[in-house]
């Protein structure tokens, strides 16, 4: 995942590749699967792109380059398949957790 793009793009990305071969990013090292997501709004977030902003009751919210993209349902590496609360609450993000860019992104 490119959070890099705006979050409409990011999310018809992952639509286009989900369910194969599934689009996929890294936290802390681990790949994530995203199952299922939505784009929350394009106004700015405020943060750099890939900044978990917030943990909601469903989904967590993650930081585009415009807007935000609420996980829904996620599947961490070696685990099954499940909500991107849940996912969120059991990470235990620590303050300025961000999902990792692809190295294009930095280019």
């Amino acid at each position: 995942m490119d959070w890099s793009l705006d979050a409409v793009a990011v999310w018809n990305r992952q639509r286009a590749v989900t369910p194969w071969p599934g689009a996929a990013t890294s936290f802390e090292g681990r790949r994530l699967q995203i199952i299922a997501a939505e784009p929350v709004d394009l106004l700015p977030a405020g943060k750099p792109p890939g900044s978990v902003l917030e943990v909601g009751s469903e989904s967590v919210a993650v930081a585009c380059g415009r807007g935000s993209l609420a996980l829904l349902r996620v599947k961490p590496e070696g685990r099954g398949e499940m909500g991107g609360a849940d996912w969120a609450r059991g990470a235990r993000f620590k303050p300025g957790a961000a999902f990792e860019l692809p190295a294009e992104a930095h280019a």
